[in-house]
Formats: C-alpha cells, structure tokens, sequence
C-alpha cells in the first residue's frame, strides 16, 4: 500500500478527554508501522488536512489522534462522531529513538499524546521511565488513567499551574528538580514551545541528551513544499522529532 495515498477509514470511538480535549479511534494498517513521534496527515472531507501525532499505535492497526480545535481545521475534526469518516495518509516524518538506561518523558496538554506509545515502546525495550504530566488545571490533564496502566504510578508526576492536582508549579522547574536528584540518560519532550525552550535550556546545563517533538504548518509532508521549514529543516522529513543539535539551530 501506497502510504502517500489517502486512506478512508471510519470513526469507530470518540472519548471526550477533557471539556476541550476530544481522542478519534480508528482502524488503519499502515498506522500500526509508526513509530512514537511520527504524524499522520488527516483529512477532514471538504474542510483541511492536518498533521497528527498518534496517541495509540496497536500492532492490530488500532490507531487514535487526540484533537483540541483552535482553527477550522481542527474545530471541524473535533466536531466528527462515530461512523463519519476521515482519510489518513503516513506515517510520515522521524520518531523518537530508544535509548537504554533512564529515560523521563514529558508532555504538556496534547503533547502527551505521542508520549503513551512511547512509554510502552520504552517499557518494552526495558527502559526505566519517569513520566511528568503537565497541563494548567484538573479538567486538562489527559491521559492520567491510560499512563497508569503502562507506567507504576509512583513514576507519574502531575503538574498543574493552580495546583488542583499534583505538583502547583511549572513543568520545567520539577524537570529541573528530577534532574538534579536522578540519572537520567535521556528527556523525550512535546508540548507548546515555550515549554520545550524552557526544557531544552535545563538539559544543556545538565549536560542531558534530549529528543524533542516540534510543531509547525505541514502541507505536502514529503519535503517538497517548503512550509514546514524550521531554521534550515523540514519538519515533515528531518522532524518532527529533533535532537539536541537540531534544536539549538531550530528554538530561537
């Protein structure tokens, strides 16, 4: 199958995550090559096509993306129910390399989703895992009882700015703390750039390796285009998953 062509699948599972968080499930054979940190573009019939990452990966092609709608594109993917249909074309892009060892992973609002398949790749490559949820309250935290399956809890930490669960504060400061008290081999990152800006800057005090999940426009997805460019990369051929080099030429 040609993974550039655009396949039609059907919405079988829509969870509402949060009051603005909203997970489509769908069934797809070429998702279940992906890699953790890799997109897919979505088409929504009539409307845009957009990059996704994927919040699940089954070897059965039991795929999800998880939406929160902010431009037409996405309103519109948010709005879709069981039995409508979306086309899919990918896996497209680099995802997140395994390493041995320790590894803390971190995610905040929907940039936990590439962070759950990642996690269960991890586990399986025997790697010891810390996860660090983050999201500004309660309500926007997704995801907590699917990492608590995969993950023991005591190496879940939640943070939350008004403090209504876990840890009141910013997802970099209690980086920065795990950081100082564990060995930690490697921090897989995605969520808003500030944050990762703010990540990247305690790893290179810390002298740790990093692999960060970037965001940007995509349109062709196969490095033609030229929209997805960050500093002198493609997002949808060199990323989106960029390592420390990349994201010093890149976050500015």
């Amino acid at each position: 199958m040609d993974k550039n062509k655009i396949r039609n699948v059907n919405i079988i599972r829509v969870i509402q995550e949060t009051p603005s968080i909203r997970t489509i499930y769908f069934f797809d054979k070429e998702c279940s090559k992906a890699k953790p940190g890799q997109f897919v573009m979505v088409w929504v019939p009539g409307i845009d096509e957009l990059p996704m990452s994927l919040s699940q990966i089954q070897k059965d092609g039991y795929s999800s993306i998880t939406i929160k709608p902010w431009q037409e594109g996405s309103k519109a993917l948010y709005d879709l129910e069981i039995n409508e249909n979306i086309g899919i074309r990918g896996p497209y892009g680099n995802g997140f390399k395994l390493i041995d060892g320790s590894a803390l992973l971190i995610g905040g609002g929907t940039g936990l989703a590439p962070m759950i398949p990642l996690s269960q790749k991890l586990i399986e490559n025997k790697t010891k895992i810390k996860l660090v949820m983050g999201a500004r309250t309660k309500t926007e935290l997704v995801f907590l009882e699917r990492a608590q399956k995969i993950i023991p809890k005591k190496n879940i930490i939640t943070v939350t700015d008004d403090g209504s669960v876990g840890i009141k504060g910013q997802t970099p400061d209690v980086v920065s703390k795990i950081l100082d008290q564990e060995d930690i081999n490697c921090v897989y990152v995605c969520g808003p750039k500030p944050m990762i800006k703010k990540i990247f800057e305690i790893t290179q005090l810390k002298k740790t390796a990093i692999q960060a999940s970037l965001e940007t426009k995509v349109n062709c997805s196969v490095g033609i285009c030229g929209r997805c460019d960050i500093g002198e990369y493609l997002l949808c051929v060199d990323g989106p998953v960029f390592d420390r080099k990349m994201i010093q030429k890149s976050l500015k």
